[in-house]
């Protein structure tokens, strides 16, 4: 009892000294919203359900000309993607597949003669005179072919499209969502704007697809 009463002591003692530990300085503003993120999720664990965590940044090095939540909404995009991917259950692991399949889409292109770096229009008129009346196999090659270029497109994510065969904005996560709150509608249309969580191409969603 003793020992149990000592060693839970001393991981408590640990566990609050940390909160006034400095940290080395971030290497970039990547890197700051990272540790910010981190640094979030070790509070939210030691604090407890509903508890809140103030973060705050910096910007009087920035432009004078800046408001204050202008020169503040490119750090808040990486940290809100950066506590999404330490905090929310399988955010992280989604964009890491989307990742992966993105690879895998321009290897496999390439190893069918297909530069992902092409034209598209031009790979198809190529494709359709060099395959002319050789088959089902070339049939199912070039709607192969399609089907990566249209992954790389979306990078990485499935794509769907409409009738017109427009890509249809991503719809594929299902999971817990994260909500921002901006002080004005304005701010707010142009985070979703700019921000782009359901875009049909995973590299223009600077946020991931859980943020509302």
């Amino acid at each position: 009892s003793t020992s149990t009463s000592t060693s839970t002591s001393t991981s408590t003692s640990t566990s609050t000294s940390l909160f006034y530990q400095p940290t080395e300085l971030p290497d970039s503003l990547d890197d700051a919203a990272i540790l910010a993120a981190s640094a979030c999720k070790q509070y939210a664990s030691d604090a407890g359900a509903m508890s809140r965590c103030r973060v705050d940044f910096d910007t009087s090095i920035g432009d004078e000309t800046y408001t204050t939540l202008k020169s503040s909404t490119e750090f808040m995009q990486k940290f809100v993607t950066a506590v999404c991917y330490e905090m929310i259950p399988g955010v992280k692991e989604i964009r890491e597949k989307e990742i992966m399949a993105l690879v895998s889409a321009k290897a496999e292109l390439a190893q069918l003669g297909v530069s992902s770096d092409d034209d598209d229009d031009d790979d198809d008129e190529e494709e359709e005179e060099d395959t002319a009346g050789d088959g089902d196999a070339d049939d199912a090659t070039m709607q192969r072919k399609k089907e990566l270029i249209q992954i790389i497109q979306c990078g990485g994510r499935t794509p769907k499209l409409d009738a017109k065969g427009n890509f249809l904005p991503y719809d594929g996560y299902t999971g817990p969502k994260v909500r921002i709150y901006f002080p004005d509608e304005g701010s707010a249309a142009l985070a979703r704007r700019d921000w782009n969580p359901t875009s049909p191409n995973a590299e223009n969603a600077l946020v991931p697809p859980c943020v509302e």
